[in-house]
């Protein structure tokens, strides 16, 4: 399984030298030789994620700690948001094997 950071995010992290489509990161997995991919899709809903900051600061701050409703908010978000399109998601995933 890869991870790698969507070209839907900011550059703004230095350690991320590079981020990816679908595209390219098929063909940086095949051109290598070694890789063969079974699921290329995309992850983390970019909109989802900042309304779920928004509200995670009122359940997560200095004066109120509701770590239920957190995890609640945050297990819907997992369940529905893992599967996304290319053009909102977070990132690239890649299921591949050793050829």
């Amino acid at each position: 399984m890869v991870t790698v950071p969507s070209i839907n995010l900011p550059e703004d992290n230095p350690e991320h030298h590079r981020h990816f489509t679908r595209d390219l990161l098929a063909s940086v997995l095949e051109d290598g030789g070694h890789w063969r991919i079974e699921w290329l899709g995309g992850c983390g809903d970019i909109d989802y994620y900042r309304r779920f900051g928004r509200w995670r600061r009122w359940f997560d701050n200095r004066w109120v700690h509701l770590r239920a409703v957190e995890s609640l908010l945050f297990r819907r978000y997992l369940r529905t948001r893992m599967s996304t399109p290319e053009s909102k998601s977070m990132n690239v995933v890649a299921r591949a094997v050793a050829v």
